[in-house]
């Protein structure tokens, strides 16, 4: 058994726009996979994160999983649909709204592709993982 932290790189106003972070991810995911001999692990895993990690983790399960198929994702309050995430702050706080629209590149309505694509929601199927979701302060 192994358990493995993984990091990734920020965004800011003028760089690391997603998809940085999933590759940084799918980056780390294979060099870990790669060297899972070594590293004297299975094949057996489990991926998860809280908030951004939980989105993370969830679209290398559903989407980014060429490399390893998770037996199973455990999500700590991740956004699993990035245009309900953006719309929310937008009408709530619009400074958070802000932030989304940075990471993303834009809002829903003029980078519509990016939303699509990183939003765990849009790769969930018959053959994804088994995954919990908590959410909550209780």
């Amino acid at each position: 058994m192994g358990f493995f932290n993984l990091n990734y790189r920020l965004a800011g106003f003028s760089s690391n726009k997603f998809p940085t972070q999933e590759e940084d991810v799918k980056s780390a995911v294979k060099y870990i996979y790669d060297r899972r001999q070594s590293f004297n692990i299975s094949d057996k895993w489990v991926i998860g994160g809280a908030s951004a990690g939980a989105h993370l983790a969830m679209l290398q399960a559903y989407k980014n999983n060429q490399t390893i198929t998770p037996k199973a994702v455990v999500d700590f309050f991740g956004p699993v649909d990035m245009v309900s995430l953006y719309n929310f702050y937008a009408s709530t706080d619009p400074g958070t709204g802000l932030l989304v629209s940075v990471l993303m590149g834009g809002s829903p309505t003029s980078n519509a592709s990016m939303y699509q694509a990183s939003s765990p929601i849009n790769f969930v199927s018959a053959q994804s993982p088994p995954t919990i979701i908590l959410q909550g302060a209780r």
